[in-house]
């Protein structure tokens, strides 16, 4: 299971069976304001984090984290919220961000 900790400004993991939580990824407001979305990429090899500036791709089981560079004509900061739906990644508000899967290399695009 993964889960934001919006207040603390971090990613955690608790393994199968595990009582223990694992801290996957934390860092300053400046970088990192309020994760409040977490979904899977494709083949589940890692997770899209929103967060008050933007997205991060956090890389599983490494834990390397990329920012996700927007189109130019595209949103991603102030997301409440992701979840998967089919093969895309869409944002609480009804925004649909696609080609979300690749990191930091391909461009997310949050279309309205």
């Amino acid at each position: 299971m993964y889960f934001t900790d919006s207040e603390a400004g971090a990613v955690w993991a608790l393994a199968p069976k595990e009582s223990k939580l694992r801290l996957l990824h934390h860092a300053s407001p400046e970088r990192f304001a309020y994760p409040n979305g977490i979904a899977f990429l494709p083949g589940e090899r890692g997770l899209l984090v929103a967060h008050w500036l933007g997205l991060v791709t956090i890389e599983l089981p490494g834990g390397r984290v990329a920012e996700v560079r927007a189109a130019n004509d595209s949103a991603v900061s102030r997301i409440d919220g992701l979840y998967r739906a089919d093969r895309t990644v869409r944002s609480a508000e009804g925004g649909r961000l696609a080609r979300a899967g690749r990191g930091a290399k391909d461009a997310a695009r949050l279309r309205r």
